[in-house]
């Protein structure tokens, strides 16, 4: 027996009320995630039709373009995006998913990073996911399966109460799934990974943690260095002969990737017929690389709380290497490098003054300290 405030109860009668109990917290619950999902589906309604009549698409393309530096093709992506968006105020269908080819640095991680940033201030309610889909395995294999990887992110964050979620999806590294990787048996598991793909792209039922949601209000963006593939593309280039006019190494790593490169690579029809939209970023010209350096320097001067000055020798060095195959992210590596010198100098000098004290850049392990009214022994270059 039982005691409770006012009688007895058997232990079955006590287990019978728990049941009960439970049984209307679950409606309660379920009640509550209802109202949830329509509060939340009329806030993310609010959201977007405020953001369609506040920002015109220029506005948000210049909005984008001041972080994606230098590549034509971006507008592509936008363009795309911003229709989705007005897709879901329509609450209309939109499955023009896309691919997006661009060398390593160019560009397409920080398309991923200026829009996550964008739609936290302007459309909170719009989750912007990365995955890093080389984790990806197909059930019954060791690592993550797609119903995992959106479980785990969906979970994190309030859409997860939709059974229709809206989200912009990037699946960072797609190419690595699209290069065949056989096991010891002889069996393509990247294969079986394309292929358990395909229903999440569709929009299909998903079994996550807190049941099923569907993903067909997700837009879902590949991004693909797709480095192996051009390296393989140079070399078969390299033996045809001498009848074929010979490119520079950087025009023949940046020509575009095409529907079919894909396709003989090792990517399945049925994969890319999920992926409408294919678009390429561009080698960076000399004027975004320098749009570029400046921006960096412009970052770490803040942060130093220091002036920062770049010599001519140095800059040049940035310049030519902005392409290479490790692109932008050299430029970043590099001036870091090179500030921290500076910094460590001037820690070690034991005087530190911000306001009149300058850092001189001169190669990314190399740097001078110095006062504003001090001269500089080398060409002082460009100051941020």
């Amino acid at each position: 027996m039982v005691k409770t405030t006012n009688t007895y109860v058997s232990d079955d009668e006590m287990n019978e009320q728990e049941r009960n109990g439970m049984n209307n917290e679950a409606v309660e619950t379920d009640d509550f995630e209802d109202v949830f999902e329509e509060d939340f589906s009329e806030a993310l309604f609010n959201q977007i039709e405020s953001f369609l009549q506040r920002v015109p698409f220029s506005a948000f393309y210049k909005a984008i373009a001041q972080r994606v530096i230098g590549q034509d093709n971006l507008i592509h992506v936008l363009a795309n995006v911003y229709h989705y968006i007005t897709c879901l105020l329509e609450d209309m269908p939109s499955t023009d998913h896309m691919l997006l080819a661009a060398p390593s640095g160019s560009g397409k991680t920080e398309t991923y990073r200026a829009l996550r940033d964008y739609f936290e201030e302007e459309i909170p309610n719009l989750p912007v996911f990365l995955f890093d889909i080389t984790q990806l395995s197909a059930t019954g294999f060791r690592g993550t399966n797609k119903n995992e990887m959106l479980g785990t992110l969906f979970n994190l964050s309030k859409v997860a109460q939709t059974a229709h979620p809206a989200a912009l999806f990037f699946l960072d590294e797609i190419d690595k799934k699209m290069k065949p990787n056989y096991d010891g048996f002889g069996k393509n598991v990247n294969a079986n990974v394309q292929e358990e793909l395909l229903t999440m792209l569709e929009g299909a039922p998903v079994t996550v943690q807190r049941g099923t949601i569907f993903t067909d209000k997700v837009l879902f963006i590949g991004l693909g260095s797709f480095d192996a593939f051009r390296k393989e593309r140079e070399e078969k280039t390299a033996r045809v002969g001498f009848n074929v006019q010979e490119k520079s190494e950087e025009e023949k790593h940046f020509t575009y990737v095409t529907r079919e490169n894909m396709i003989s690579f090792g990517a399945s029809h049925e994969l890319l017929g999920r992926f409408p939209l294919i678009v390429n970023y561009d080698r960076l010209s000399e004027e975004s690389v320098k749009a570029i350096i400046a921006k960096e320097l412009q970052m770490l001067s803040n942060s130093y709380m220091r002036k920062i000055s770049l010599s001519y020798a140095f800059r040049d060095k940035l310049l030519t290497r902005a392409n290479s195959s490790f692109g932008c992210r050299m430029i970043s590596s590099y001036l870091k490098g090179s500030v921290l010198c500076a910094y460590e100098k001037e820690l070690l000098s034991g005087e530190r003054n911000p306001e009149n004290t300058v850092y001189h850049l001169l190669s990314e392990h190399e740097a001078e300290v110095f006062t504003e009214t001090e001269e500089v022994q080398n060409e002082s270059g460009e100051s941020y």
